[in-house]
């Protein structure tokens, strides 16, 4: 895979047109970086949203993870976490005492797009998928509070097994768009989504979506 690209070389291919970017077509191990700012942590009880569109076709994949730095073995350490798994919708976190594991009733790779929900209050979590049945879950232990040291990454990462401590083996073929990480419920922020040209720190084979 091409190393990372720095942020001041960078541009996602085929966005030189476009003055805001909220989406990103990822392929050939492609992912986009985020700096670790932009998904702030509050209070250990404050509620943390993530919200996205994804068109894929992929089976299994990472669509968004935040856990250990660049190059560290990321195996039991906290992270927070969005992936497929046999086209289902997972979402996961570890926050030092065992991993929670929800999973959507459908699953999305249908090359349709759907819109993805994920709330975690401390141990409490739930996702949503295009407004249907909330499914929930929760971690294990009495701990509440995510200790990620690493930036956010869209679509994939660098050294997938190593990096998610095995949890994920890839990232995904597809599109993400309107990606929105924020420290409140889905009902009280108004937030943008996350303009991908402006706050992107690097990333390798992510394109423009064409839809």
């Amino acid at each position: 895979m091409s190393a990372v690209t720095p942020a001041s070389e960078w541009h996602m291919e085929g966005s030189a047109d476009s003055p805001v970017q909220y989406g990103a077509f990822f392929h050939d191990g492609g992912y986009i970086v985020l700096p670790k700012q932009m998904f702030p942590r509050s209070s250990p009880t404050a509620p943390e949203t993530i919200e996205m569109e994804v068109h894929t076709t992929s089976l299994d994949g990472i669509l968004l993870w935040q856990g250990v730095k660049h190059g560290e073995n990321g195996r039991g350490k906290d992270f927070v976490a969005l992936g497929l798994q046999n086209g289902h919708v997972l979402f996961s976190y570890q926050l030092g005492s065992g991993e929670a594991n929800i999973l959507s009733e459908d699953p999305i790779n249908d090359g349709e797009w759907h819109r993805i929900t994920a709330v975690r209050e401390g141990k409490r979590g739930y996702i949503q998928v295009d407004g249907e049945e909330i499914v929930r879950g929760e971690s294990k232990g009495d701990k509440v509070m995510v200790n990620t040291k690493g930036s956010v990454y869209l679509g994939g990462a660098p050294d997938i097994q190593l990096f998610t401590g095995g949890k994920f083996t890839s990232g995904i073929t597809g599109c993400i768009r309107r990606v929105v990480l924020v420290n409140k419920r889905p009902d009280q922020h108004h937030v943008q989504p996350v303009d991908l040209r402006v706050h992107a720190e690097g990333g390798v084979n992510a394109r423009e979506c064409s839809s």
